[in-house]
């Protein structure tokens, strides 16, 4: 997102050395295996043309590799260019740490996390996706792991890469230091009850 791009917070700086690190895994493998790549935008509100153009910018600086966008809103046509439609296009999910990895473990096709490019610094990515839940999709922070993870999930061997997709009890979009659970129940309720009064 572009405010990371100027931030001089560590985290931030931190968050853009990841990316680069990873768009740099993506486009080396992308050459080296003939792969084609498609990028899942994040713009989104009222600015999103703004944000979009600056997003746009970076990946074609730090990509170099032709890619196919999917957006969050920006999309032309539903199930063609939005962001849904990128996780059915694929076959590799590849992310540093997205709500869309949610969806993409929902669907099947479990994602190869860079996550562990931040280490032990102390980030929010590890508040949305703590290792002792999500370690099976993160790679170790090196290329070939990287390499190896996208590899056996283009061939669909989960011998090499073993994913359980079994226990999805904690693969949900939920962050409990927001929301706890039991207030979340609470709003739910209140909603079912005003909609089934409105009915």
């Amino acid at each position: 997102r572009p405010e990371f791009w100027s931030s001089p917070r560590f985290e931030d700086r931190l968050h853009v050395d990841v990316i680069k690190t990873t768009l740099g895994w993506i486009q080396a493998l992308s050459v080296k295996r003939g792969l084609r790549v498609g990028i899942a935008f994040t713009s989104k509100g009222p600015d999103r043309d703004a944000w979009y153009r600056k997003e746009r910018c970076i990946y074609e600086a730090l990509l170099n590799v032709p890619f196919a966008e999917y957006h969050r809103e920006r999309f032309t046509k539903r199930g063609l260019d939005c962001t849904y439609a990128g996780l059915f296009d694929t076959r590799v999910v590849v992310s540093v740490s997205s709500t869309l990895c949610y969806e993409a473990i929902g669907l099947g096709k479990p994602p190869v996390m860079t996550t562990k490019l931040f280490g032990e610094a102390k980030v929010e990515h590890y508040d949305w996706f703590p290792r002792e839940q999500f370690h099976q999709f993160m790679v170790a922070p090196t290329y070939e792991s990287f390499e190896h993870a996208v590899l056996a999930e283009l061939a669909g061997d989960r011998k090499e890469r073993p994913i359980d997709l079994t226990k999805k009890d904690h693969y949900c979009a939920f962050n409990e230091k927001q929301l706890p659970p039991e207030r979340a129940s609470r709003v739910i309720r209140e909603i079912i009850d005003g909609r089934a009064l409105s009915l």
